[in-house]
Formats: structure tokens, sequence, C-alpha cells
């Protein structure tokens, strides 16, 4: 195999490597914001309930506080009917301190039910925050592996592009820029090996004699269709036809 080809090779192992290298980091922030999405669905449910909690314990209070202002309102009517002499006026503060005590009974009844639905909530609460330990504990390893991926990654793709530069310097230029220009407009794949007389990147049929160049190895052959070296070795299986 002609030296140029064998660098070329080299080269062409070294891009795809860097090009898989860069893959890998560029799915590291989607995952990272993956890991993180689990812990702020966590913490969203978690602020959910205890917002509901603080709110219901200010309804609860308030409630309270309306009992003792009804419960100041009996006594005050008390007095005035123990004060008044007049029938009608005592039967009118009657009927205020019974009414007064049935809206205090609705009250405590609410109070109640919202007792129970804190409760309810406060459970919830108390299970959502153990669950929220263990996924932040999870998140946090996950994420600590994320970031040494990455990090042996970068190095990874450092070294990676040491070596392009290294191996990039041995090729002459024209011979470089054509392999660069191909690189860019074939995605990564600029040598390929011929099987049965086609190009192993377009798979076009080429001539009996291209493929008698390619097997000579005397200069570097490209196919005519889609601009790609193309080369041979003898465990490639290749018919020479027209």
């Amino acid at each position: 195999m002609l030296e140029i080809i064998v660098r070329l090779l080299e080269l062409q192992d070294c891009d795809q490597q860097i090009l898989m290298t860069k893959e890998h980091l560029a799915r590291i922030p989607i995952d990272r914001q993956i890991v993180t999405e689990r812990q702020t669905a966590i913490q969203n449910q978690v602020d959910f309930i205890r917002k509901q909690v603080k709110e219901l314990e200010s309804k609860r209070k308030q409630l309270e506080i309306d009992v003792s202002q009804k419960r100041e309102g009996i006594e005050k009517y008390s007095l005035q009917q123990f004060q008044t002499k007049k029938n009608e006026e005592y039967r009118a503060l009657e009927h205020q301190i019974q009414t007064t005590k049935t809206e205090i009974i609705r009250i405590e009844d609410h109070e109640l039910e919202m007792m129970e639905q804190l409760e309810k909530l406060e459970r919830e609460l108390k299970e959502l925050q153990k669950q929220e330990e263990v996924v932040k504990k999870e998140v946090n390893e996950q994420l600590t592996e994320l970031k040494t991926c990455e990090d042996k990654l970068l190095k990874e793709l450092d070294s990676l592009q040491n070596k392009r530069e290294k191996l990039s310097s041995t090729i002459e230029p024209a011979m470089l820029a054509r392999y660069e220009r191909i690189l860019k407009n074939k995605n990564g794949k600029v040598l390929v090996g011929i099987d049965r007389g086609v190009c192993g990147g377009c798979h076009m049929r080429l001539s009996r004699q291209l493929v008698v160049d390619c097997r000579a190895q005397t200069e570097p052959c490209f196919c005519p269709n889609c601009g790609r070296i193309i080369y041979y070795t003898p465990e490639m299986d290749v018919a020479i036809v027209d």
C-alpha cells in the first residue's frame, strides 16, 4: 500500500475518533439536563405540597381567630341579655347567641376537615421529602459520573487533536487540502476500499483501468463519481470489469 494512503488512513481513523468523541461530549449537557430535571421535578412536588400545607395552616388559624371572636360576641350578647329588661330585646339577643353558636359549630367542623387534610398533606410531604433525599443523592452521583466522563473525553479529544496535528504535518499540503475538502463534504468518509470493482463510498462501478491503477498502487486514485480516495488491499475481492 502506498505510504501516503497509509498516512491518510491513519489521519482518517484519528478524525473519526475525534468526531465520535465530540458527539459523546455533545451528549453530556443533554444527559446532565435530564438528570437535573428529575431532581427539579420532585423539588417542585415538595414545594407544591409545602405551599398547600402553609396555606391550609394559615386558613385554619384564621378559623381559630373567627371562633374566638364569635365566642367573645356570645359573651357580649349574654351580658347585654342580662342587663336588658325588655322581653323583645332579650329574645333578639338569644336568637343572636344561638345563631352565633351554630356558626361556631360550622366553623369548627370546617376546621376539623382542614386538620384532616393537613395530616394527609403532611404525611405526603414527609414521604416526598424522603424520596427527594434519595433522588438528590442519586442525581449528585450521576452528575459526578458525567463530570468525570466529560473530563476524560476532553482529555482524549486534546490528545487526538495533538495526534491529528502531527499526522497532518506528514502529508503534503496539496493532498491534505484535498483530503480536508472531501472530509468536509463526505461526513468523515474520505478513503474507501474498492469491493468487486465498486467504490466503497458511493457504490458506483469503477472502470477497468481505474481498478488496475488502484491495484498497481503507484499513485493515489480517486473515484470519478464522488471524488473519494480509493485504495486496494489484497484482502479485498476485486473483480476487474468494464
